[in-house]
């Protein structure tokens, strides 16, 4: 239990440091004067993606959306209008994650769970209550074992954000920013993939503590 709570605190604490820095360089605008719709489109139309556009939210969220059946990247009205290193940055990895999960086979399979899984946490848990309660001990083996969608889910999304944000560091390295602004753009997409493996790796871990611990407890029963 204190190690979870540990990890909660850990995780808590690294994901305020990771608002803070993406504030803190939205502030500082890149030398080049592009926006972050601007830095989208030079993406696109560099892998020849003329079929795909590059939009405004209509509605407030912390994160971007995407539609592949219309082809269209939405970024947040910060991101789209700025011309802040963090606006660069997080552009630039929105639109390779796009691509990646356009293209990509593990792309693809990111895509194809997504819709799984907030049903698949959902009915898992319900399933492992309903076990315990009943003491059916197989319910709640199904239950732990649906998790292991979410886990798959989690894992590749971690993976993509990696390599999007790779992506993009090399793109804005080579064709947009100055020498003495590579760093700036490192921090924020290293803050970036800080926050997400943080995000997704406590779902992990909630996973693998609380299965773990109704297979002690189901244990303990059985004696």
């Amino acid at each position: 239990m204190r190690i979870y709570v540990i990890i909660l605190v850990l995780t808590m604490i690294i994901q305020i440091v990771s608002r803070y820095i993406y504030l803190k360089y939205k502030k500082i605008n890149a030398k080049c004067n592009y926006s972050g719709g601007d830095i989208s489109n030079f993406i696109l139309r560099k892998y020849k993606h003329f079929d795909v556009s590059v939009d405004v939210l209509t509605y407030k969220t912390n994160y971007e959306q995407y539609d592949f059946e219309k082809q269209i990247i939405q970024l947040k009205q910060s991101v789209y209008y700025g011309t802040s290193i963090t606006s660069l940055a997080m552009s630039a990895q929105r639109t390779y994650l796009y691509l990646i999960e356009e293209k990509n086979l593990l792309g693809k399979l990111k895509v194809l769970l997504t819709p799984f899984v907030y049903v698949t946490i959902g009915l898992s848990w319900f399933c492992i209550a309903i076990g315990l309660i009943t003491s059916y001990y197989s319910l709640v083996y199904l239950g732990i074992s649906m998790l292991v969608i979410v886990l798959i889910h989690n894992l590749i999304t971690m993976f993509i954000e990696i390599q999007a944000s790779r992506l993009a560091l090399k793109f804005l390295t080579e064709e947009i920013v100055d020498d003495d602004e590579i760093k700036l753009i490192q921090i924020v997409l290293t803050n970036n993939i800080f926050f997400y493996v943080t995000n997704y790796s406590q779902t992990i871990f909630d996973i693998i503590y609380y299965a773990s611990k109704n297979l002690i407890n189901i244990l303990r029963k059985k004696k």
